[in-house]
């Protein structure tokens, strides 16, 4: 492949991901003069050299967030709590404190999601830019892969070419174009179920997460079927080399000198039995049946709330209705009190009062005799002219 070959099959440099791919791949192939598919191989090793810098933030502060997780989920508690009550500010300090719980620890949610998103981005790119190459195609595609797969973009067939309707085995194609494919699935399979933190503490969650992850996999090899051979390619790759980065970043040696910390689990969040799949149903009505329960708990506390509110609301309603005789009286004997017995507040206000209007009188009095010695003073030491005699 030579410069400016994509751009003639008008799949040049564009504002996409996936023409960043293309144009990516265009420079490896043309400048190594590697056959193709040692160019999606260089490529991809070179995109997971790349995203090294953003695989070892994201591994030390998820390793940091996993460790203070149990404090940060009791703040949460307590702020959950005090919203239900009402208790605005109590809930502010909660959340202050949460975020010096992260800060004393130097945890960033941003830096766990760096990775991922990055990781995400290329994969998207290198997957439509190698099959747009491939349904177009590139001439230099059709000669460019190897052993069993020379034709890069060939899809499987899933299909045979000659059904007959009585024998099940000739409904599907299975050939030669099934092996890369399924060798990917495969990797992919691998990578869902051990890859990741290797030699770390297994949680119950993690667990779980690495069971539903390698089921979903398996679905997901009929979407490999479908795909170029080219695109099969980076798939294999791809996940070849992110075993290979788990396994080196398990390494002790390596975590010390990337100062990796280690997980600390409890014993009772320790993966006991693994997650099953024929065990989902009953999985999922008892996650129904609990939401169901905090559902009933949130009405039952918002009616408690609500009855409350009205109770006070009725123990501060004011008298409606009153007879007119009825009110004079009331107010009659009001006044009677009062003269009677006179409230604590109204004779301590009489009381400031007073001494508020002496201390007014004493300052009166004291700047009328400052002004009348000034001008006394003023007179005596004026000189007397001609003039004034």
């Amino acid at each position: 492949m030579h410069f400016g070959d994509l751009s003639a099959l008008d799949l040049g440099m564009g504002w996409t991901p996936a023409s960043w791919a293309r144009e990516a791949f265009e420079i490896v192939a043309a400048t190594t003069g590697l056959p193709l598919w040692g160019s999606i191989i260089l490529l991809t090793v070179l995109l997971r050299f790349a995203l090294l810098p953003l695989v070892i933030p994201s591994m030390v502060n998820g390793a940091k967030l996993a460790n203070i997780s149990p404090e940060m989920k009791e703040i949460q508690t307590r702020i959950k709590a005090q919203l239900t009550k009402g208790d605005q500010i109590a809930a502010n300090f909660e959340q202050r404190s949460l975020g010096l719980l992260m800060r004393q620890h130097d945890v960033k949610l941003s830096r766990s999601f760096m990775y991922p998103v990055a990781q995400a981005l290329t994969s998207i790119a290198c997957f439509f830019g190698f099959r747009s190459m491939a349904l177009k195609p590139v001439p230099q595609l059709l000669e460019g892969g190897t052993l069993w797969f020379k034709d890069l973009t060939v899809e499987a067939h899933i299909f045979g070419s000659n059904i007959v309707w009585w024998a099940p085995w000739t409904w599907i194609g299975v050939d030669a174009m099934w092996g890369l494919p399924m060798i990917a699935t495969a990797a992919m399979w691998v990578n869902a179920k051990y890859g990741g933190d290797i030699g770390g503490p297994t949680t119950m969650q993690m667990q779980n997460m690495r069971s539903i992850a390698s089921g979903m996999v398996i679905l997901f090899c009929f979407v490999t079927l479908t795909q170029p051979q080219a695109v099969c390619l980076y798939f294999l790759t791809n996940n070849i080399l992110l075993l290979i980065q788990s396994f080196v970043l398990s390494l002790r040696p390596v975590r010390n000198y990337f100062e990796i910390p280690d997980r600390i689990v409890k014993e009772e969040e320790l993966a006991t039995t693994p997650w099953k799949w024929r065990e989902a149903p009953a999985k999922f009505k008892g996650w129904m049946d609990n939401r169901a329960k905090i559902g009933i708990d949130a009405a039952t506390e918002r009616y408690a709330q609500q009855m409350a509110r009205e109770q006070r609301r009725a123990s501060h309603q004011p008298i409606k209705w009153i007879d007119h005789a009825e009110s004079q009286r009331l107010a009659q004997q009001h006044a009677k009190n009062e003269k009677k017995h006179a409230s604590a507040p109204a004779e301590a206000h009489q009381q400031v009062h007073l001494l508020e209007r002496e201390r007014l009188a004493k300052d009166q009095a004291a700047i009328k005799a400052n002004r009348a010695g000034i001008k006394q003073e003023g007179r005596q030491q004026r000189p007397k002219g001609k003039h004034m005699r």
